[in-house]
């Protein structure tokens, strides 16, 4: 401190190292020595905590480096989730834009198809009306027609029935020369005919034929209300009694007999038949060949019998249908509608049962076709003999009609110019009506249908 009254003198401060300096210089050695190694530790010590300090703000700034690196990748994660989670909400609302759009799209849609339904149903339910109206109006347009088609078609079939049986009363009526068959005498030509009432048949001697307003002479007749049963072939009692049968081998295996006539002649009968044989054949048959079946046909009654030979198949077959729809017409109680009568035209017995019929895989075999062939109708008729009770062709005469035409034995015959005349039912054969009584005399050329074993 200065002296009162004096002027104070500047003094400058002492640095560390000159106090030390001037500490040294009253120190001694050793403890200069051990103030230097003090300092040195100290100093040592400084630079250890500086060097610590200095490696925990590196460590710190490393740390706070590392930090902010990883607050950036955090910030660069949120930012990427933040803009994937933007872009997924910008997904999620395009989608739920076109969800929306297909929403109203659809209802849309089905607003139309709703529409369209509607205008269908009430097309459908329209045309449904209109096609009852129409359905209506057609059926009962048809139902006229048809009412018209049948009185027509009723008025054309009994005006062909009728032309049909004039003919056939014509055609009686101008009568025909055939070989009679008696019970007490031989075969004898005899003129046959129908009178003019149509209501008896008639026979005499060709040679004592009477004139239309002569007297009658020695004529006998049987009335067509007697007739029980107009016959096909030689079946009655006096065809039996008067002939004998002599099988005929032919392709088949089946027999087919004919007629051999007995030529021995009554005493009670015309002596020149004694000794004249061969004159009582003159006009229809050869006395020197046999006769065949398919020309004979009688008209049974409850008294008597009237057995003929025919001078052909074909005449035979004129004969037997015209005077079986006669036999109809003065016995039947109703029309050829009638199945009664339909079947008494056929000839088939009205007791026809189970037992007589035949199994058809017993004619035809197990497979059989149905071919249609035509044949052509000669004076000889069609040259085949038919069984009566099936129809079946038993035997074809070699270079007829028929053998021309394609028919074979056992051809069973199903159809006649359109009418059916055998059937196939529950596996039996059933004849509707016999193929003569079926053949339209006006035709030359007859259509057949028949079922031939395969």
């Amino acid at each position: 401190m200065d002296a009162p009254g004096t002027s104070p003198t500047l003094r400058s401060p002492m640095s560390p190292v000159r106090r030390v300096t001037t500490q040294l210089d009253h120190l001694t050695a050793s403890e200069a020595a051990a103030l230097l190694a003090a300092a040195r530790a100290a100093v040592a010590a400084e630079r250890s905590d500086a060097v610590a300090l200095q490696e925990k703000a590196v460590a710190n700034a490393l740390a706070v480096k590392q930090t902010q690196e990883e607050l950036r990748a955090a910030h660069a994660a949120a930012e990427a989730a933040a803009i994937a989670a933007a872009h997924r909400a910008a997904n999620e609302k395009a989608k739920a834009v076109a969800a929306a759009a297909k929403r109203a799209s659809a209802v849309g849609t089905l607003a139309e198809i709703e529409g369209e339904l509607t205008r269908e149903r009430a097309a459908m339910v329209i045309q449904s009306h209109v096609r009852t109206y129409l359905q209506q109006r057609v059926y009962h347009r048809a139902w006229t027609l048809v009412v018209f088609v049948q009185k027509r078609y009723r008025s054309r079939a009994v005006r062909a029935l009728y032309h049909r049986i004039m003919s056939y009363c014509k055609m009686l009526r101008q009568g025909e020369v055939f070989l009679k068959f008696s019970s007490d005498g031989p075969p004898h030509d005899r003129f046959v005919w129908l009178d003019k009432d149509m209501k008896t048949l008639s026979w005499c001697h060709p040679d004592e034929i009477p004139k239309e307003d002569g007297p009658k002479g020695h004529l006998k007749t049987i009335a067509l209300r007697d007739c029980v049963e107009v016959a096909e072939g030689a079946i009655t009692r006096t065809f039996k009694r008067s002939s004998s049968k002599r099988a005929n081998g032919f392709s088949g295996g089946e027999d087919q007999s004919t007629l051999r006539l007995k030529l021995l002649p009554s005493l009670k009968k015309d002596m020149d038949q004694v000794f004249h044989p061969q004159d009582a054949f003159s006009q229809v048959h050869n006395a020197n060949l046999p006769v065949q079946e398919h020309s004979c046909f009688s008209v049974v009654s409850k008294e008597r019998s009237l057995d003929l030979v025919a001078p052909s198949n074909r005449v035979r077959d004129d004969w037997l249908w015209a005077l079986r729809m006669l036999q109809i017409h003065w016995t039947g109680t109703t029309d050829l509608a009638n199945v009664h009568s339909q079947r008494k035209l056929m000839g088939i017995d009205e007791d026809f049962c189970e037992a007589h019929r035949y199994r058809a895989v017993d004619l035809l075999g197990d497979e059989y076709v149905e071919l249609l062939i035509e044949v052509k109708r000669t004076d000889a008729g069609m040259g085949i003999v038919l069984d009566a009770a099936t129809n079946k062709i038993l035997k074809v005469d070699p270079g007829s009609e028929s053998e021309i035409a394609g028919l074979l034995v056992r051809d069973v015959v199903a159809v006649v110019d359109g009418t059916a005349v055998t059937v196939i039912e529950d596996g039996f054969i059933i004849p509707r009506s016999l193929v003569a009584s079926a053949v339209n005399p006006a035709k030359e050329v007859i259509e057949l249908s028949v079922f031939r074993p395969y």
